[in-house]
């Protein structure tokens, strides 16, 4: 596996595990517009992406 993709993988993993943040603080503050509800679901979309990327992230490690 390149280099590349095992970066690529570290990054959508980490991601992953932020993003989460970002919904809370949407969910405490309401969804109370459009544009709100919007960026829940881009953001939702974005962090499935993330896991779906950055699920193999410690399968890669030659180290273990």
């Amino acid at each position: 596996m390149s280099a590349f993709v095992a970066q690529l993988r570290m990054a959508c993993f980490w991601l992953a595990v932020v993003l989460p943040f970002a919904h809370l603080s949407l969910l405490v503050s309401g969804i109370s517009s459009p544009a709100e509800t919007q960026a829940f679901l881009v953001l939702l979309g974005l962090n499935l992406g993330t896991l779906v990327v950055g699920h193999g992230h410690r399968s890669d490690r030659s180290d273990d």
